[in-house]
């Protein structure tokens, strides 16, 4: 082993050359960072040599090597697939380390594994980063927002690697420590929960662009562009716009020739899973995971299609939509407010249960660049958790209040039409609903309490006396 005690600055040690992690030993090198980097696979590792920048990467040919070829406190950065993978490169990695050596797993792992991990290389006083990375292949390449949570000195190994190799704004590099055990990984996973709603959102303003407004494709195409002018910018609305405009070989939109059966990785699903942990409602979030959910019954809906009449399911053209373009943007922006403000508040509850301490303004600063979910909007959301220092709803941010204010009506309208039309919208229903009962003081599950009363004799609570006892009535007697 390398019994040097220069520190680790500038130097990256990299396990796995995939797409992802091929791309961020590109990215590092170019950015003037030593990037040592094993491949079990001598192919691919052979691949990458002869690639772009694969000369600037010093290749190894176990692990042993890597270790060996790097200064102490060492910084290695995990890129293989999640699960079982991470568990067995940790395991051969760490026969060879030194005490104070860290180790960064860059994969979409859940958040417990991330500690489980953290806790066992702990006792050895190894240290382990569990790191969101958001930006796909290109963001990896030209620099994405990365999301580390661990130990402080995981983080401080990492960081002077890290922070060149991470996309920037004009408030700096989006990368920041997101707090302890599995904190970055948790952010990342909410991420790409908020990520689920926002992209159904933007399918439904499609659906309801073509179906209600008679939009064509290009028409389509310019209307997300115009919205991409404004308060929607965003990466999201960005690539569908240009989805729209690409074309297959017969000169028709290549969108139509794909099939709608939308696949999942799990991230969303563990999303929500966190959110009923913790009883935080996400419904535009779940209604993105719901939508893939029922994507994937394609053959079901085929059949049920074919009973139903034209009028019943086709293009509704009896229907003449009573919103435009801009209200129809109106309505999505609404729902990016409320998918980000229920992803904001799962972090919150998650961060109080284990006591993460999360940064959220700084959060919403860093997702601003590189990543999928990055949007115009979060600077106003950042600011907003900077006037009320990170521990609030974003609704009771007066400027969110306000963007609500402006666009509720439009929402509704675009709802009510989508529902006389047929056309199903369940993200930007179950963004409607949520803000409409975040602002009602009194909810109808009064007599759902009063249902578990009746049956259960589970008891209830007066509204004059909301902390008193609990009391019971023979409902049915």
């Amino acid at each position: 082993m390398n019994d040097s005690t220069s520190t680790s600055n500038g130097c990256l040690g990299l396990v796995g050359l995939g797409v992802m992690g091929g791309n961020l030993a590109r990215n590092a090198a170019e950015k003037g960072v030593r990037v040592v980097a094993y491949e079990r696979d001598p192919d691919m590792r052979a691949r990458f040599a002869k690639s772009e920048l694969g000369g600037a990467v010093e290749l190894v040919d176990d692990l042993e090597a890597l270790v060996a070829a790097l200064p102490r406190p060492r910084a290695i950065l995990l890129m293989v697939t999640a699960g079982d993978a991470v568990d067995q490169v940790i395991a051969d990695l760490r026969r060879h380390l030194d005490e104070g050596d860290a180790i960064a797993d860059g994969g979409n792992s859940l958040w417990a594994d991330t500690e489980r991990r953290a806790k066992a290389l702990l006792e050895r006083d190894l240290h382990l980063l569990g790191m969101g990375v958001s930006g796909g292949a290109e963001g990896a390449r030209r620099g994405p927002c990365m999301m580390p949570g661990g130990t402080r000195r995981a983080w401080e190994a990492f960081r002077p690697a890290l922070e060149p190799m991470a996309a920037r704004t004009a408030d700096g590099p989006c990368v920041a420590h997101m707090g302890p055990g599995g904190a970055g990984h948790f952010v990342k996973m909410v991420h790409n929960g908020i990520e689920y709603g926002q992209m159904q959102l933007l399918a439904e303003g499609y659906e309801l662009a073509r179906r209600v407004m008679g939009a064509s494709n290009a028409a389509t195409a310019e209307l997300f562009a115009r919205w991409n002018a404004g308060a929607l910018d965003s990466f999201l609305v960005e690539i569908s716009a240009k989805i729209l405009t690409v074309d297959d070989a017969d000169g028709t939109p290549l969108v139509e020739h794909v099939l709608d059966r939308a696949e999942q990785k799990g991230t969303g699903r563990w999303t929500v899973m966190s959110a009923l942990e913790v009883g935080i409602p996400i419904p535009t979030i779940a209604a993105g995971l719901d939508a893939r959910s029922l994507s994937s019954r394609l053959e079901l809906r085929q059949r049920l299609a074919a009973r139903v009449a034209p009028s019943g399911t086709g293009a509704a053209a009896s229907v003449t939509a009573d919103f435009d373009g801009d209200a129809l943007g109106g309505a999505v922006l609404l729902g990016f407010v409320a998918s980000f403000a229920q992803g904001f508040d799962l972090l919150g509850a998650w961060s109080t249960e284990r006591r993460w301490n999360l940064p959220f303004a700084t959060i919403a600063r860093i997702w601003q660049g590189g990543c999928i979910v990055r949007a115009r909007l979060l600077e106003t959301l950042k600011a907003g958790f900077e006037r009320g220092g990170g521990s609030i709803h974003l609704f009771e941010d007066a400027a969110v209040f306000e963007l609500i204010e402006r666009h509720l009506g439009d929402l509704r309208r675009v709802v009510a039409s989508a529902a006389k039309s047929g056309v199903a919208v369940p993200a930007l229903s179950a963004s409607l609903s949520y803000i409409d009962a975040l602002r009602s003081a009194r909810l109808p599950t009064s007599l759902v309490q009063a249902q578990r009363d009746a049956f259960g004799a589970h008891g209830f609570r007066r509204v004059e006396d909301p902390t008193g006892a609990p009391q019971h009535v023979d409902w049915l007697g």
